[in-house]
């Protein structure tokens, strides 16, 4: 398959009303314009939940292990949800190839968006080979990030 025959795997999204929108996973260049417009939330939210999932799941394995299981609870979720509403609206108009609808995304039930957000989630962890390496690459990110001058980078 050449380059230009790729398409990347898609869910769909069923909103309340029957609208159906189709949601991919998160690129490289989609995670970078995320953490540049939106880097201390996401930190935040980084330390907050990913940290501390990592810390769980060493104690439990001993290590990370290969496969580090990122299963994002709803509870979680609804409070990422609450702390960043903006960014989640942009993670899910950017999955959904719609970067500039992110205003309508925030007018979605709170259904939808988590239903959106876990089918982008677990298409990103399937396209990066795991959690493990997610992480890696969203860690080499945030370092390049902040070696970065202050005015590149917007909060």
């Amino acid at each position: 398959m050449s380059i230009s025959g790729y398409e990347p795997p898609r869910e769909t999204v069923k909103r309340p009303d029957g609208v159906e929108f189709s949601v991919r996973a998160l690129t490289l260049e989609d995670i970078t314009i995320l953490m540049r417009n939106h880097y201390a939330p996401i930190a935040s939210l980084f330390d907050k939940y990913v940290v501390r999932e990592v810390a769980l799941q060493a104690a439990k394995d001993g290590d990370a292990g290969p496969g580090l299981d990122l299963d994002i609870s709803e509870d979680v979720l609804v409070g990422i949800l609450e702390q960043a509403p903006q960014l989640i609206a942009e993670v899910i108009a950017r999955a959904a190839e719609e970067p500039d609808q992110a205003h309508l995304v925030k007018l979605f039930s709170v259904g939808t968006q988590l239903e959106a957000v876990v089918k982008i989630v677990t298409l990103t962890l399937e396209a990066e080979g795991g959690g493990k390496k997610l992480i890696g690459s969203v860690m080499m990110l945030v370092k390049g990030l902040t070696s970065a001058s202050p005015e590149d980078q917007q909060t």
